[in-house]
């Protein structure tokens, strides 16, 4: 089954707004996951809208709140062929745009779900459950973000199961994990922080605490090369993957304008707009193209 669940879940028309990626649906998919994880059968809209919607945001482009009728709705379009997404009730009059009034969902207490069959399955074997979890969370958002969408989803809270003794394979064609990567970026900046600078020396081993981030994301078939890395450490890392900050065209450094920040005791941040990453920057040839910064002011800043 879970192979099955892996074909199902590759061909989802994958949502968009305004040619943004927006991971709508695998994070419902991975809300309904966690649920069954917990035996609980339903995400009901009355219940799980306020967090459901919550987390989308916190993983999405948009400044306004989401709305989780789309993703709960459109995956039984994505169901067809393969019946894995089912509602109740399923005789709801749509509006013109082909989902379902928020009035109509809460008048008829709406909720969405794997259908029987698969959800009595993931039952039976919940540690199928973990390994979907993780090869979604992988298939849509780099590690930087993992924990944190996990502890929003309370996966941390579920009970470890032992890995599935089936291999998840897909046919669908994915960016690999180049380990050469993160020795290669970090060499380009001379083992320092592109944003702040930072370079530790400890026991004569100066990659401390460093690590490479992809500008565009490897999930979102961003390439492991010079043109698309930066070495950041881990605060500027993490911060950077969640759109709080991010690069001009001229390679220097900007914050988001959502970022309430006290500049006059801010020591991670505002020492450092406007500066250029080029400063540490070993070779000059290989800054980061335009292409991908481009990808992540109008795919991740906020």
């Amino acid at each position: 089954m879970i192979e099955e669940f892996i074909q199902w879940y590759e061909n989802i028309n994958k949502a968009r707004a305004k040619d943004y990626y927006a991971p709508h649906k695998p994070i419902t998919i991975l809300y309904a996951l966690v649920k069954a994880a917990n035996d609980v059968r339903w995400i009901e809209f009355n219940k799980d809208r306020e967090k459901l919607e919550s987390i989308i945001s916190e993983f999405t482009k948009y400044s306004t709140r989401p709305n989780c009728l789309q993703p709960l709705w459109r995956l039984t379009n994505d169901s067809k062929t393969m019946p894995f997404w089912t509602t109740q009730p399923s005789n709801i009059v749509l509006n013109s745009k082909g989902d379902i009034p928020t009035g109509s969902a809460k008048e008829n207490n709406f909720k969405a779900g794997f259908s029987d069959e698969v959800y009595n399955k993931l039952k039976e074997n919940k540690a199928h459950i973990h390994a979907l979890i993780r090869y979604i969370t992988e298939d849509n958002f780099p590690g930087s973000l993992h924990e944190t969408l996990w502890e929003l989803l309370g996966v941390f809270d579920l009970e470890v199961q032992a890995p599935p003794q089936e291999t998840i394979t897909t046919t669908v064609t994915k960016v690999k994990r180049d380990p050469k990567f993160p020795k290669l970026i970090l060499s380009l900046y001379g083992n320092q922080c592109a944003c702040c600078g930072l370079k530790i020396n400890f026991k004569n081993n100066t990659a401390l605490s460093m690590e490479a981030a992809h500008i565009k994301w490897k999930a979102r078939g961003g390439d492991c090369n010079e043109h698309n890395g930066l070495a950041l450490c881990p605060t500027h890392h993490y911060t950077f993957d969640r759109g709080i900050w991010t690069l001009n065209s001229d390679y220097r450094i900007e914050l988001s304008d959502s970022i309430l920040i006290n500049r006059k005791n801010d020591n991670f941040f505002t020492p450092y707009i406007g500066e250029s990453i080029g400063r540490f920057i070993l070779n000059e040839e290989l800054l980061p193209s335009v292409g991908n910064i481009e990808w992540h002011r109008k795919n991740i800043l906020k």
